[in-house]
């Protein structure tokens, strides 16, 4: 699973970073001695520097671990540290944490509390596998219920810390997120996405946690080769095009020469953020997949798929890799793969049609 960490974060009031042996003195000053602001979130107090400072130990050295994450809440305005936010619990087999977080009683009433969950939330979502956050707060703590409530997070009936116990919430108010989910498609006004088949031979609804990653499936180019033919295109649902990974990067591949422009020049599409029971996709970093019908929750225009993706690439959130590029292996596999796929397409007149044009070359061979 990819981790981020505790990695520092400056937002717009706070600044969230790892804690160190310094803010011991703040700590006890400010929240961590403090039993309305440690019993919030179910915590112990802690009276001594001796305590405060053994805990500051054991959470530095926890840094060492990728997958722990544990941020100090400093207000820039004072510099001072006023709380925490943190993963209490990681659950790496389902890909979930679940979130707890404090603010000193002196600074309640800001908004702060709200604030870093949102950041964590947005930033762990761009930076890592996780699929899933929660959190949960007893029905008398009406503060950290209303942090919740105001926030991205949506009610659910239970977290994974009571799910692995086999119990159900007592007097306990659970709330999850999932990670925003996109889906490209030259269809308009898509309110639900229905599962389709594609190469993997099921119905599929497919999506990917990277938003430009999807631009790639905004045009077909065995289907656009068609249109232009006037030839009728009946499928199947693939895509001459394609993707592999690089340093985590999507990397998409021509495999003839101006393959990318003429295949997404002027083609128009939409990206749907859509949201149901997705799981991820074995073997294809950022995919997700569900064999149910997903809810569309928003919706983005784009009206050039050749210009979105050229703008990706220069923000360095994907690689397009010219024909020029490839390596003698990579235009073995071509031709190798161009001669099979057309013998095997003999009841595919629309797919025979699409490799004649582009690959006559090789099938002259």
């Amino acid at each position: 699973m990819k981790h981020w960490g505790t990695q520092r974060m400056e937002i717009e009031r706070l600044i969230l970073r790892p804690f160190r042996a310094s803010d011991a003195a703040d700590m006890l000053d400010l929240w961590i001695a403090d039993p309305a602001v440690q019993s919030e979130y179910g915590e112990p107090v802690y009276e001594t520097p001796e305590q405060v400072g053994a805990l500051l130990e054991r959470w530095i050295a926890g840094y060492g671990q990728p997958s722990f994450y544990r941020w100090a809440i400093e207000e820039k305005q004072s510099g001072r540290n006023i709380g925490q936010i943190a993963f209490c619990r990681v659950y790496e087999d389902c890909r979930a944490a679940e979130i707890e977080y404090c603010i000193s009683a002196r600074f309640w009433g800001r908004g702060y509390a709200g604030e870093a969950l949102q950041a964590v939330i947005q930033t762990v979502f761009a930076n890592t596998d996780f699929a899933w956050l929660e959190a949960f707060h007893r029905q008398e703590n009406t503060r950290s219920g209303r942090v919740l409530e105001k926030s991205p997070m949506q009610i659910t009936g239970t977290v994974e810390r009571f799910r692995r116990k086999g119990l159900m919430p007592e007097g306990e108010v659970c709330y999850r997120i999932g990670r925003p989910l996109y889906h490209a498609s030259q269809t308009p006004g898509l309110t639900v996405l229905e599962p389709r088949v594609s190469n993997h031979g099921k119905p599929l609804v497919y999506a990917s946690a990277k938003r430009e990653n999807v631009l790639v499936y905004l045009s077909n180019a065995v289907e656009k080769h068609c249109r232009e033919a006037g030839f009728a295109h009946g499928g199947p649902w693939q895509k001459w095009g394609s993707y592999g990974f690089a340093n985590g990067l999507l990397q998409l591949d021509e495999y003839w020469l101006g393959a990318t422009p003429w295949t997404y020049s002027g083609v128009s599409g939409y990206i749907y953020t859509v949201e149901g029971d997705f799981a991820p996709m074995e073997g294809i970093p950022y995919a997700y997949i569900s064999e149910k019908p997903a809810r569309v929750t928003d919706c983005a225009f784009v009206p050039d798929a050749y210009q979105a993706l050229l703008q990706a690439e220069r923000e360095e959130k994907l690689l397009l890799r010219s024909y020029d590029a490839l390596g003698e292996n990579m235009r073995r596999w071509v031709r190798q793969t161009v001669r099979e796929e057309y013998a095997d397409a003999s009841a595919a007149p629309d797919y025979r049609l699409f490799l004649q044009a582009k690959f006559p070359y090789i099938l002259k061979e």
